[in-house]
């Protein structure tokens, strides 16, 4: 079951393919994830500004890149550029959803109501 979706087309220019993601859903804001997921890397954000989306992808530390911004509609991708973002996409997915399954379960019976008296 996806988590969210990455809407892309192919766009050939001056002879060479390309990507360019038209469109994102599912993705979440800072404030919407779990402080487990976003404490420890990889992670991605979605951030929603006034001239565009975009969603971060936060590296783990020893790789070339500290993360990766991928716009809607602005940069074009290259295949091998769609991939490694592709593949972050999938383990960053992964972990949150193992993440909120954990916390599922911690909270399950976290409810009801109560009075403390002073």
């Amino acid at each position: 079951m996806a988590i969210a979706k990455v809407h892309w087309e192919k766009v050939a220019k001056n002879g060479k393919r390309y990507f360019r993601i038209t469109k994102l859903e599912g993705f979440k804001k800072l404030e919407d994830l779990p402080e487990e997921y976003v404490s420890k890397s990889p992670f991605m954000i979605l951030h929603e500004g006034v001239l565009w989306t975009e969603v971060q992808i936060y590296l783990p530390q020893g790789h070339d890149d500290v993360s990766l911004a991928l716009p809607v509609g602005v940069r074009l991708l290259t295949e091998a550029q769609m991939e490694q973002a592709l593949k972050w996409m999938r383990i960053c997915g992964s972990r949150l959803t193992g993440i909120n399954k954990s916390l599922s379960k911690r909270n399950a019976d976290w409810h009801g109501e109560g009075v403390t008296e002073i």
